[in-house]
Order: C-alpha cells, then structure tokens, then sequence
C-alpha cells in the first residue's frame, strides 16, 4: 500500500450525469505526478506508438502544469522542480525523436514565449521524422464547440471538436461549476468527435440535459475567463485529470477566433423580483405560507438564486438544497429557530413551483424533495444549537478551521492580502499616506493629448461623463476624466479604434469595477444598467477595457484586473484599501503571538477541566452517518483515534492520520516511514485537542484505512467545563451504523448495501456469509457507543 494518500477531489460533482464516458483519456494528474520509472522519454515513445494525439499531448500537458503551476496557500508545497525553460534546455541537448516529438508537443502550450520560440527554433534544425498530426500541430484547427449541462443548471460541459493536420479529430472537454460562477472545474480529452462523444453517452436525447450550438469566439471568451475563475478558488479543484488538463484546454480554446465576449447573467430587476415573490405566494403551493416571516425568507432565497449560483432562482437541484439546508441557513441568519424552522416548507413549495414554471421533469423534482425530506432532521439539529457560529463569527471558524490560527499557510494568505493592498496603492508608503478624501468635481484635462485624437476622446467624454453622473457619482465621473485622458495621452491610436459608446462603456465599467461600485440590483448600480445607459445592450466590455487599459500601461503583474491606480478610485474604495490593510496587518500581529514557546503549555492548562463537543461526520456516505461526541479537551489526537474507532465500529487494523490546523498528525511508529504531503509530520500523541482545534467551529479531518479511503470531518460545536456525573468520554448522539472494515471505501459500502436489500443479487449470498450474520445499516444506540467507550477507558 503507497504510504502517500490520494486527496479526494475538490469542488463537488465533476461532470452531469452521462456526460463524461468511462473510457476517456485522461492526462495523468499534475498534482499527484511522482518520478516513476520508466523515463519521460520512454513514457514519449509509448504515446507516440498509440499513433493518436491524445496520449502525447495529455502527457505535455501534465508536464507543463506540474513545472509551471503556481499552488494555492492551502497546498502542500511542491516538491523542488527546475524552471520550465531549463528542462526545455535539456531536451534540445538530447536529440532523438523523442525529444523531438516532445519539444514540438510542448511548444503550442508553453506559457512563455521565449521558451516556445526556443523549441521551434531547436525543431527547425532537426530532421526526425514525426507523425503528420504532430508535424503540422501549428495548422490544427477547432470547431464547431456545444455546451451541454443539466437543466438544473449545477453544472454544464462546453466541448470544442479540434481537427489536427492528419485528419485525426478529438474533442477537448471543460466542465464548469456553476455553484458560485462559472469556473472550470475538470477537463479532459477524447478522440472522437462531438457527435461520437454524444451517441457513446446517451446524452444526445436525455430529457434531464440540454445541449446548445455556441458561437466559436464567444466559447474562447468564456472558457478563458472560467479558467481565471477557477485559479481564484480556494481550496483550488483537483480531480484525476484537472489541473494536468489546463494547459491542453488553453491550447483548444486558443485555436478558436477572438474577440468573443463572455455573456453576463441575467441581472433580476427589483420588480421582476416582487412578480416572482407574488406568484409564488398566489399558487397552490405558495398561498398556505404567505406571512411576513415566509416573505422575508423568500429575499435571503431570491438573493442566493440570482446572485450567487446559477442565476435563476426556479431551478433547485438535490446538492443545492441540501447545501442551503446544511450550510448557508444556519451559518448565514440571524433568525431565531422557530423562524428558520420555516425554511423547509418554504423551500419545498419553492421546488414545486419553480420546477413547473421552468418545465423541469417532474423525476427531478421527486429527487430535490426527497434530499429535503433527508436532511431536514438534522437541519432541524443545527438551529437549534443557538450557539453554533454565524455571520461575521461563522466567516471566522470556517477560515480557522480550514488552516487553523497557528498555520504558516493562513499567514501566507494575509501576508499575500496585505502585498496586494500595498503594491496596488503604490507600495507601503503610499498606502500608509493614502489620501481618502473624495475626489473634486475635475474637468477634462487635455494636454498632451493629439490633436487627432481630440473629437474621438471629446465624444467618448460627453458619453461617459452623463452615464457617471447618472449612475455613479461626481466621484466617478472624475475618475472616468482622469482614466480617459491617460488612455488618450498613452495610446490614441488604440482609442481611436472601434465605437466611441464601447470605449466609454469599456472605462467607465472599469472605473465602477475597480472602485466597487457594482453589484446587484438591490445595493448598487448593475453592469448590464450601466452599459444600457450607454446604449450597450447585452454582452461585456471587459474584453475592450483590458486592451484598453493595457495600451495605458495600466495591466497590473500581467493579470487580467483593470489594476486602476488609487488616483483613479472613489475615497470608499481607497478607504477600503487602508482598512484591509490594517485588518491583515492586525491578524498577522495575533497569529505572530501564537507562536510564543510559552503557548502550548498555557493552552493546555486552560483546557484543564474543560470538554469539547465534536460533531464527527463520515464523508461521501449520504443518508450521513455522524456521532456527537463529548472528549475532555486536554486528550491527545492518539486517544481521539481510539474515541473514533470505538465511536464508528472500526476494527483497528489499518493505519489512520489526522488533517488539523494544516498540519498531519500520525502515529509515532508511522513517522519514520511516512511520506507528508508538506511539511513534516507530527506525532499524534504529543499534541492536545486544545491545542489544534482551539475555538467552537474549527475542523479538523481524520483518515482511516488509506485504501478504502475513510475521511471523516471533525467540527467543533462546544467547549465547556467538563461535569463531574458523567465521565469523558461519551457518545450523545448520532445517526447510522458504521461500516464494516474492508468494505471497499464509499463505492463499496453502496454496492454491499444494495446487494444485501435484494436477495436475488448475484452477490447477495456470498457479501451475507463475509458479513458472518445481520446488518442493519439504520441501527445505532448512544448510550451502547458510551458502554463501549467507558469498556476501552475504565479510568478516564
């Protein structure tokens, strides 16, 4: 068994359901790549012995990822590679076919030019004979491009067909998230084409998908901008084939035409809003709950449907309503319980409505309400604990229990927070005397602007200056005068080209962008009313504004944000500025504290006569087997894994580590043989659960038997003084019973509870006798998991 644990893949469900066939190609994951025999090059002559372009341009593309990518915060540092450029080096000194063919594989995705021009320059001079596709690489072309999804709008795939020069066709594959935008989550390669891929997955006629033609350049633009998406989330997506798959889809999208514009949601106005509450609350669903309490619960509703995942309200999948149930109702109100305990019935009838409007096949529907009905007893559960975290204090526990206030890697994260204020305002002298008095009402200054350019920037000015004053401010309106003279001083030539309304639209979205000034219809002034105002109807000016402001010298580290000095913001914006400042700068002086020698000691002696009340919940299970357990708080991370494996029914036989406070704590007799992820780890027996999970709502992760793969999550919901009636530690609640060991991880326990509720499965017999008598996976007694804990802790 490898020492070193798979991670479980991040950010949700990877593909709709029938879109992604079993048998595709995937390029080897950049994040899990280790040196392997045989050699890179050995690995070249078998994908080029396969005589398709997957396999060789999968595996460039994995190694272009693992030498060029940049890992979050959160991430174990990678291990110490060379640059890109200099392992390029090495294979033009190493000539061969090989090499060739992976100098003219990796030259189209390189990221850095010189590199690229480098390779091409080395094959120019070579004579080994490659094959037709991979010869003519540079004359591939791609399309036609369809986005294919659930019509529930959780996810969606956007596919574009690329044609390489032998004839040979495959199709590049983005799946994007629409949780909380639209970013790439997954990607990967098949060599057929899109019709083939359609047939081969049944989802040409599934009724539960749809499927849409999208013009080429506008899908350049959109992929794009969902892969700049998806490099800002945190704890960034991880799965098989994703990030090893990025710079391959870069290259398909890049083959595409450009000057598309990625397609703004729909912007719910305040009346659309009110329309929709009102036919709700008239229908047969709706008109049993019209009250002022199922009024307001409906904003906090239309809020999440239309601002924060796909936009539409109507559409409510399983994972998103369990999501809203689990997470952002109880984490996110302030409503006392017998409100929130509204929330079900309010959503349900929301389900029913919404899904008709929308024509959403009724089967589909049948499956939201049943996650309802599943997860509203514990929801139920969580409100009722009024001092679980929420607002601001939820905000907090979820960042400590993330990386834990002691780790290195949340330093990072302020200390990278507080570099981005400083380097935005000028650096930190500049932020330290930043002016935040609001900018003057400033005419149009003109000087060293061409005479050419003059009735070009007067009419983008008459343009822009109504739609600022209109829309946002004597403020802006200045900022947008300043922003358009530089632009016209800088670069007239690129103001001159294109519309006069897009350029105003282009800068004045960057001056509300920048000062945040937009957002949605109930707080500030949207995109889509401000470009209206300037006669733009429909689509997005970023794409203009980055040439625009790049022209001015105004790109900030190469990175697609408008990067506006602090001259060209409103004083909110730069008073902003001074406050994140002064907040990062405050956490790191407390976070530096928690590194005093003394500390651990204190610690511990506070946690003397106190007790933690842990919710520890199996992951991937769903109904969700948890317990609630009450531990005294000095016990080590050693005695929480005995509490575990007595708590969820483990046998003992396989070994364990915990995740907390970013660091792994394993068994003294595992340290010498461990391999850690990042730094090194830390004998579990040597630190208290005081210690690493110190405040109500940290979390921690504790992981048993590596190759079944059981991760359970560990959250803290109390801590208090321990009482004296009942000794620690104990067992006060929980549903299910646990699995048995050696089940084969989530996917086998599925597979045996099915066998075991149909006698007439072919296994049903043989998982019976391995069993070696009943199982009942709804049996669970708290009070039997508390005998059972006072049996292995007689004396605690």
């Amino acid at each position: 068994m490898s020492k070193k644990r798979r991670r479980k893949a991040r950010g949700g469900r990877v593909t709709p359901k029938g879109t992604r066939p079993g048998s595709a190609r995937q390029p080897r994951s950049a994040a899990r790549s280790e040196p392997r025999e045989p050699s890179l090059l050995d690995e070249v002559a078998g994908a080029l012995a396969t005589g398709e372009p997957v396999a060789l341009l999968g595996l460039a593309s994995t190694f272009v990822e693992l030498l060029t990518r940049k890992p979050s915060p959160f991430e174990a540092p990678p291990p110490d590679l060379p640059p890109l450029a200099e392992v390029v080096r090495s294979f033009v000194e190493v000539p061969g076919p090989e090499s060739t063919a992976l100098l003219a594989a990796l030259a189209p995705m390189v990221p850095d030019e010189l590199v690229a021009r480098a390779a091409r320059r080395e094959l120019a001079h070579r004579d080994d004979a490659l094959p037709a596709w991979l010869a003519g690489l540079d004359r591939a072309e791609a399309g036609p491009v369809l986005e294919i999804g659930d019509v529930l709008g959780d996810a969606s795939n956007v596919m574009v067909e690329v044609r390489v020069a032998d004839g040979q066709v495959m199709t590049v594959v983005a799946h994007l998230d629409h949780s909380g935008g639209a970013a790439v989550a997954d990607a990967f390669v098949l060599p057929d084409r899109i019709d083939a891929v359609l047939a081969s997955t049944g989802s040409a006629t599934d009724p539960h998908l749809f499927r849409a033609e999208l013009d080429p350049a506008d899908a350049r633009a959109r992929v794009e901008d969902a892969i700049r998406l998806g490099d800002m989330i945190v704890p960034p997506y991880e799965t098989e084939t994703w990030p090893a798959s990025k710079p391959l889809l870069r290259w398909a999208v890049g083959l595409l035409p450009a000057g598309g514009e990625v397609p703004e949601r729909h912007e719910w106005s305040d009346e659309e809003e009110d329309a929709l509450i009102e036919r709700l609350f008239a229908s047969d669903e709706g008109r049993p709950l019209d009250d002022e309490d199922h009024r307001d619960l409906m904003g906090m509703f239309l809020w999440l449907g239309t601002g924060y995942w796909s936009g539409d309200p109507l559409r409510w999948s399983p994972d998103r309503a369990a999501h809203l149930l689990l997470d952002l109702v109880p984490r996110k109100l302030m409503a006392p319980a017998d409100q929130l305990a509204k929330v079900p019935d309010l959503l349900r009838a929301l389900v029913t409505f919404g899904h008709r409007e929308r024509g959403i096949p009724a089967e589909l529907t049948a499956e939201t309400l049943a996650v309802i009905d599943e997860v509203v007893p514990e929801f139920l559960d969580l409100i009722a604990d009024e001092d679980r975290p929420r607002g601001a204090e939820a905000i907090a526990a979820r960042t400590l229990g993330l990386a834990g206030a002691t780790s290195p890697l949340l330093r990072e994260v302020w200390e990278d927070g507080l570099a981005r204020v400083e380097a935005r305002a000028g650096g930190p002298e500049a932020l330290a005397s930043l002016d935040t008095d609001p900018l003057p009402d400033e005419a149009l200054d003109l000087s060293g602007v061409p005479d050419g350019a003059l009735d070009r920037v007067h009419e983008v000015a008459d343009l822009g200056d109504e739609a600022c004053a209109a829309l946002l401010g004597i403020e802006a309106r200045t900022a947008f005068r300043r922003l358009l003279a530089r632009v016209a001083r800088e670069a007239p030539e690129v103001l001159l080209r294109g519309r006069a309304d897009t350029a105003a639209a282009a800068l004045c979205w960057a001056v509300a962008r920048d000062s945040d000034l937009l957002g949605t219809a109930r707080t500030k002034v949207t995109a889509k009313a401000l470009l209206a105002r300037l006669g733009i109807a429909g689509g997005s000016v970023s794409t203009r504004a980055g040439t625009l402001l790049r022209a001015a010298g105004l790109e900030r580290d190469g990175s697609t944000d408008t990067g506006l000095p602090p001259e060209l913001m409103v004083a909110t914006a730069r008073r902003t500025m001074r406050a994140d400042a002064a907040r990062y700068r405050s956490l790191l002086a407390e976070a530096g504290s928690l590194d005093d020698p003394g500390q651990a000691a204190r610690t511990r002696a506070a946690a003397e006569g106190m007790q933690h009340r842990l919710k520890v919940t199996l992951e991937e299970i769903r109904p969700p087997v948890w317990r609630r357990l009450e531990v005294a708080s000095t016990a080590t991370l050693a005695d929480l894994h005995e509490v575990l494996q007595v708590a969820f029914g483990w046998a003992g036989g396989h070994l364990h580590a915990f995740t907390v406070a970013g660091r792994e704590h394993v068994p003294a007799a595992m340290l010498d043989e461990w391999e850690p992820l990042g730094a090194p780890s830390i004998d579990e027996s040597t630190v208290t659960i005081a210690e690493v999970l110190p405040e109500p709502g940290a979390t921690g992760a504790y992981a048993y038997d590596f190759g079944d793969g059981w991760e359970h999550r560990i959250e803290v919901e109390a801590i208090e003084p321990a009482t004296d009636h009942a000794p620690l530690p104990r067992c006060t609640g929980g549903r299910r019973a646990g699995p048995p060991d050696d089940v084969g991880g989530p996917w086998g326990y599925e597979r045996l509870l099915d066998a075991l509720a149909d006698p007439s499965h072919p296994d049903h017999d043989e998982l019976r006798d391995w069993l070696g008598g009943p199982f009942d996976p709804e049996a669970f007694d708290a009070d039997e998991v508390t005998r059972r804990l006072r049996a292995r802790f007689p004396t605690r």
